[in-house]
């Protein structure tokens, strides 16, 4: 069965969930990542929302 369209609000913010897989974590805690390899753009983006307290 095909998705029905979204609707959309000009100039309205839309609501966008990120999940990984098996709704597994996408962004993890500084603590967590500990050994793990992780992009590049991912601290200067964790300071970010850091500062804006998201």
């Amino acid at each position: 069965m095909a998705l029905l369209p979204r609707y959309t609000i000009p100039e309205q913010p839309q609501h966008v969930i990120q999940r990984g897989n098996n709704r597994g974590i996408i962004f993890v805690a500084r603590s967590m990542r500990s050994g793990c390899s992780t992009p590049e753009w991912i601290d200067p983006f964790i300071e970010i929302v850091t500062k804006m307290d998201i």
